[in-house]
């Protein structure tokens, strides 16, 4: 399951603005906007399409999404801190 705070968290961790993952994503940047400005509980209503591209591109950069019981967050990977060095 993916919620809006995955999408914000992973996109400040890559230090992206909107725009710079809508580019890189293939995902428009309304849609983005949307998907975080969503409810932080509901579970994202998107196109699996949608999701999917997102979900490739966050894991392509070395990120992972946390959805746990008690934690929801992102996992960043240690080629994520050197390349921001």
């Amino acid at each position: 399951m993916i919620y809006n705070y995955h999408v914000r968290l992973a996109r400040s961790a890559l230090n992206l603005t909107q725009g710079e993952l809508a580019e890189k994503s293939g995902v428009s940047a309304p849609t983005i906007k949307n998907i975080e400005l969503s409810k932080p509980d509901e579970e994202l209503k998107n196109s699996k399409t949608v999701i999917m591209a997102l979900e490739r591109f966050f894991e392509d950069s070395g990120l992972i999404f946390i959805d746990e019981e008690e934690f929801i967050g992102v996992k960043i990977g240690r080629k994520v801190i050197k390349e921001s060095k």
